[in-house]
């Protein structure tokens, strides 16, 4: 599998995939079958508890699409890999990923595209190249909005009148 060759070509990275607790028993199955899980830098695990900081330390991201992942990871300034998901209403997480792909503040990967190689060709070319990863990390930042919380509380206020 892709995770394997990537694991040897990068010892050195260590790996964490979410599987969700519904595929939790069936993932760490097929990371057996696969031998995954003698990979001493692959971890797979239910649900990532610390997920803030696991992202803080975080050379690549690889997920889906929605609106507050793209936030975390836009204002985090990091380098990321969107996977749309494609049972979303109106394709809405493609159109995220696509705008900032547009403006290179990402590299987007549909799951349809899993079967190429795709996946696996984006992720080794971010991880030898230092340069591309600092580029999409610079450009995503100005997908940030640091004071989003601000702003939406003032125009709930502006809406109440208060």
């Amino acid at each position: 599998t892709a995770l394997c060759t990537l694991a040897d070509k990068f010892p050195e990275v260590e790996f964490y995939h979410a599987s969700g607790k519904r595929d939790y028993m069936r993932m760490k199955d097929e990371f057996a079958r696969a031998g995954l899980d003698k990979k001493k830098n692959v971890v797979l695990t239910d649900y990532i508890y610390d997920m803030d900081e696991r992202m803080a330390r975080a050379d690549l991201l690889i997920c889906r699409a929605g609106a507050m992942t793209i936030s975390e990871t836009a204002l985090l300034c990091k380098a990321v890999i969107f996977i749309p998901s494609p049972y979303v209403v109106a394709n809405h997480q493609y159109k995220n990923a696509k705008a900032i792909y547009d403006r290179g503040g990402c590299e987007l990967v549909e799951e349809k595209d899993f079967a190429d190689g795709k996946l696996e060709n984006t992720i080794e070319r971010l991880l030898r190249d230092d340069g591309l990863r600092f580029e999409i990390s610079r450009k995503i930042k100005v997908f940030a909005e640091p004071d989003a919380n601000e702003r939406i509380y003032s125009e709930i206020k502006n809406l109440l009148g208060i």
